[in-house]
């Protein structure tokens, strides 16, 4: 049995022809058998920073050290790849040092709720994106978009105009002058658009587009459990 597993990674770790930078944290974490939290708080890290390392972010190569560290102890001969760490004189860089804001979900475009109160971006939270091109990221609270955006989960966004195209179907946050909603637009005209929620307890509604203070296209999502 243990053979066939040596065997399996191995094999994966040939025909992918990885790098130490392009190691395929996923793929250690389920041959070693762990889950998500498990396997974060062995690396020391957020399971939020262990999902974007599984979804193409780059592996701080004392990290890459640990996880060799951890398939010896299982006992696979990774003394190949210890070497290539070992000789490699790349600068070894922070992940996403500066990061993206995550702001609470009613501050979505600048706004507190109905009121005009301000939130910038130096007040809030700064977090790592795994998601190319995100500008923002918001916690969704609420169980209408479940389970596609569970309660508790982070959505990663980029602003988008509006007035210029709508993708039909796509899901989207919407910041109005009634507050801010996290939902898949179907649908719409020149003055309003369709909201619908994931949880079919949840009617659809219509939003005016003369309500819309801003409006972000969600590009992917983060849930901690």
């Amino acid at each position: 049995m243990i053979f066939a597993i040596y065997a399996k990674l191995l094999i994966w770790f040939n025909k992918q022809q990885m790098s130490m930078e392009e190691i395929n944290a996923r793929q250690i974490r389920k041959e070693l058998g762990y889950t998500q939290n498990d396997f974060a708080d062995a690396m020391g890290v957020s399971p939020r920073t262990l999902w974007a390392w599984e979804h193409g972010t780059k592996v701080p190569k004392s990290k890459i050290k640990i996880m060799l560290d951890m398939l010896k102890q299982a006992g696979y001969d990774v003394q190949a790849y210890e070497r290539q760490l070992s000789i490699s004189d790349d600068v070894e860089e922070p992940i996403n040092s500066v990061g993206i804001p995550l702001l609470p979900v009613s501050a979505i475009g600048g706004y507190v709720n109905d009121d005009d109160v301000s939130i910038m971006e130096y007040e809030c939270e700064r977090i790592m994106s795994p998601i190319r091109g995100a500008e923002l990221a918001v916690r969704v609270s609420g169980d209408s978009m479940y389970p596609r955006y569970p309660n508790g989960s982070m959505v990663f966004i980029r602003k988008h105009d509006p007035g210029i195209f709508i993708e039909w179907g796509s899901y989207y946050v919407v910041n109005t002058a009634n507050g801010t909603i996290i939902k898949r637009i179907t649908d719409g005209d020149d003055n309003t658009i369709t909201c619908a929620s994931v949880n079919p307890n949840y009617k659809d509604f219509k939003v005016a587009r003369q309500d819309i203070r801003a409006m972000y296209k969600i590009l992917g999502c983060f849930n901690p459990e």
